[in-house]
């Protein structure tokens, strides 16, 4: 990777962290959006050799700069005129908060057709890197007696809270383990440890805002690279990857688990298969492919040519965006 990249962070102190950050010995720090999508793809370039930088000053030669898609409402100024390109990542930020103009590139959080509405060809659908510091199911575990979430507390659907649940899954010699921190940013949280795991919930709260447009397949990716078996909500990040009965079960409601969790138990074989397809899904999927894959989308967009009318309309939009900004700033 030659290209000259440099990853966009508000705060010079978080930029100095960040520049020293392992993400796998401290795999709970910056435990959030831009910290999974944004500071590791740069910290995972930065071990591999590459061009990159990161801060909130923008260097001169830059070729092409990443951010997260929150950070475009602080636009400045140098990122109208400049000539480098530009790649959004978006995750799971609600479509409502866009950009006022369409970057270079924008990694969108799913194959939804939504996006290439909105993009056109700019919208490129990527995974992003799996957990980090990951340590997977022990291998020594055999059979199924403890099923995982590893959610925020507000994303938990009621039916997997409420007692019931975790008393019918008791009944059929299984645990429930709900790993919901109270800060995700610190020691509060073990989103990483999957040690022992047989079975893992994908699940999310049905009343959230646009679920189908807006979340990634994060838990089904680490579920697999744990390798756990994933049971997973009936979404279209989920559809887009799973093959359901051979690496993995797409149930419509988090009340058919403790089913699909005793038809596991009772058949060896079934969960024989699912472990070794679920192996390979993990080497598909794997930290370093995936970092090679988001490699080439940044060189891919500094190759991007840019249309000259185009780029004058953005540069356009963009300035009046921010004027209006500034305007409703000033006292």
């Amino acid at each position: 990777m030659t290209t000259r990249t440099h990853f966009f962070a508000r705060s010079p102190e978080t930029a100095r962290e960040i520049v020293a950050w392992d993400p796998d010995s401290d795999p709970q720090r910056f435990a959030h959006g831009a910290g999974h999508n944004v500071f590791e793809l740069f910290a995972r370039l930065r071990d591999l050799g590459a061009n990159v930088t990161i801060g909130p000053d923008i260097p001169g030669d830059a070729d092409v700069v990443v951010a997260f898609a929150t950070e475009f409402a602080f636009l400045k100024f140098a990122w109208v005129v400049a000539p480098f390109r530009l790649l959004m990542i978006r995750s799971d930020v609600s479509p409502a908060i866009d950009c006022p103009y369409t970057p270079t590139s924008v990694a969108v959080p799913n194959a939804s057709s939504f996006w290439t509405e909105r993009y056109g060809s700019a919208s490129i659908y990527l995974p992003a890197l799996p957990q980090r510091g990951l340590v997977a199911r022990n291998t020594a575990r055999d059979g199924i007696t403890n099923v995982g979430l590893k959610a925020n507390p507000g994303n938990i659907p009621d039916e997997i809270l409420a007692p019931e649940f975790a008393d019918r899954l008791r009944e059929i010699g299984c645990a429930l383990d709900i790993d919901a921190p109270a800060d995700v940013d610190g020691s509060d949280q073990r989103w990483h440890d999957f040690s022992e795991t047989d079975v893992t919930l994908c699940f999310r709260r049905s009343g959230e805002e646009a679920l189908d447009l807006r979340k990634p397949p994060t838990k089904l990716v680490n579920a697999w690279s744990a390798g756990t078996i994933p049971i997973t909500g009936d979404e279209l990040a989920y559809r887009s990857l799973i093959r359901h009965g051979e690496d993995g079960f797409i149930v419509e409601s988090a009340r058919d688990v403790p089913a699909v969790v005793e038809r596991l138990q009772h058949e060896p074989e079934l969960r024989k298969r699912l472990l070794a397809n679920i192996a390979e899904r993990r080497d598909e999927l794997s930290t370093e492919r995936l970092t090679a894959a988001w490699s080439d989308l940044i060189d891919a967009t500094a190759r991007a040519p840019r249309s000259p009318f185009t780029t004058l309309l953005n540069r356009f939009r963009v300035g009046i965006a921010i004027l209006r900004k500034r305007l409703r700033e000033s006292p």
